[in-house]
């Protein structure tokens, strides 16, 4: 079905515009189903369920905190995203902070979402491997094939008709498996009461997740693309908002899963809940459907990140803007991140540490900008660079020494330096 709609649409996709932004027409519905098909990913999903295993209710709040951000972008930076008339964020970061923010931040994302999309593939070939019962070498490069496939034949016009399947595949997943536990394994409702902070999940967890976590919701390179190809600037804000209301409602029915297994799946460490959910309480049909759902999760997620990364490649990185040259780039790092994902696993995690060092580096600057309507002088274009890179190289720390006070606090020294290099009086 998949490389069914990138054949059906390998003719739309002629221009550079029509290629990576679907021409820049998707429609309310379109924008929404992208942007929560990419959320959505597995990650979110297993990883929901195990936290509120753990902690209950104020699991919600992985999620929760991608609804505010949303709604942030929704009411402050809908339009002004749309009048810049960018194809990538680091060509936003051009206008914003210069060429020299633009290039560290094009080849920051291109390696760290490298990882993520070798970490995407890991995550289908297993899915795959445990349904299909074929071995791992066949799984890895049937998922990278397929999901190459179709989304270098039909672009983004391919990629947003399939995100819309998948989103649906996973809703019915996910909605169908907490409809299952509740009316086959009850508890008490009392237990589902939404309790937002808890001795497990207090303030300074929260406020971890909402800055950086939720930094990650306002200002990101794989959401962008979805903002950028929307039709209209009301048509944004109105998916934005679409969005995060869904996220809301979708986030509680993956907490509630999750509380569930509190009832049912004794808390011995090491406990896999998602693994046991589908092993133990759900019947064949049921746990096919909901790994099908986790698996258009992982895909929809995948397909997105890869053609933002070659499209950063292409124009960011090489100056080009040619459709060829995407899908070269694409093909590049479909290659790449199948080695990563198939033999180097264990330096994953370290490409994976490129996220923290962007929320703590980047995002920063980039929202000083965009929310303080101020131009960057000549002047001070390299200074900002020092904002970018003292942030960035805490939040790297922090990621490696699993602290997260050191992260959030590349964030907040970023953010001052950025607001005194953006405010600064000159010098008379």
């Amino acid at each position: 079905v998949l490389i069914g709609v990138g054949v059906w649409d390998r003719h739309t996709g002629n221009r550079f515009e029509e290629y990576v932004l679907a021409g820049r027409k998707n429609g309310t519905l379109l924008v929404t189903s992208g942007l929560l098909a990419t959320v959505l990913g597995a990650s979110a999903i297993m990883g929901v369920i195990q936290l509120a295993w753990q902690v209950g209710f104020p699991a919600f709040w992985w999620l929760g905190v991608g609804a505010i951000g949303f709604i942030i972008q929704a009411i402050f930076l809908s339009r002004k995203l749309l009048d810049f008339n960018v194809f990538t964020l680091p060509e936003l970061t051009h206008r914003l902070l210069g060429k020299e923010a633009c290039l560290a931040l094009a080849l920051m994302i291109a390696v760290g979402w490298l990882g993520v999309v070798a970490a995407q593939f890991v995550a289908a070939a297993k899915i795959v491997q445990t349904v299909g019962g074929v071995s791992w070498e066949v799984s890895l490069i049937g998922v990278a094939a397929v999901i190459y496939a179709y989304t270098a034949l039909g672009g983004n016009a391919a990629i947003v008709k399939t995100d819309l399947l998948q989103f649906g595949v996973l809703t019915l997943g996910i909605v169908g498996c907490l409809g299952y536990l509740l009316f086959t394994h009850p508890i008490p409702f009392i237990q589902l009461k939404p309790v937002l902070l808890n001795a497990q999940f207090g303030f300074s967890k929260w406020f971890y997740f909402l800055i950086i976590v939720g930094a990650g919701y306002v200002i990101c390179p794989i959401l962008y693309s979805r903002v950028f190809a929307a039709k209209s600037a009301r048509g944004a804000k109105r998916s934005l908002v679409h969005t995060a209301v869904w996220l809301v409602l979708i986030s509680v029915c993956i907490v509630s899963i999750g509380i569930w297994a509190q009832s049912y799946i004794p808390t011995n460490p090491g406990t896999d809940v998602f693994s046991v959910i589908v092993d133990q309480y759900l019947p064949p049909w049921m746990s096919i459907l909901l790994i099908i759902g986790i698996l258009s999760a992982v895909v929809s997620s995948a397909d997105t990140c890869l053609i933002v990364i070659a499209t950063i490649l292409e124009q960011d990185i090489l100056k080009q803007r040619r459709v060829v040259g995407v899908r070269i780039s694409m093909l590049a790092t479909t290659i790449l991140a199948s080695l990563l994902a198939g033999w180097k696993q264990e330096i994953l995690p370290l490409l994976l540490v490129a996220y923290a060092i962007f929320s703590a580096g980047a995002v920063p600057p980039i929202s000083v900008a965009l929310f303080g309507n101020k131009k960057l002088l000549p002047d001070r274009k390299k200074m900002i660079l020092v904002a970018l890179g003292v942030g960035g190289g805490l939040g790297l720390v922090g990621s490696l020494l699993e602290k997260e006070m050191i992260v959030l606090s590349g964030f907040f020294v970023s953010l001052l330096l950025s607001v005194w290099v953006f405010f600064r009086k000159e010098s008379i």
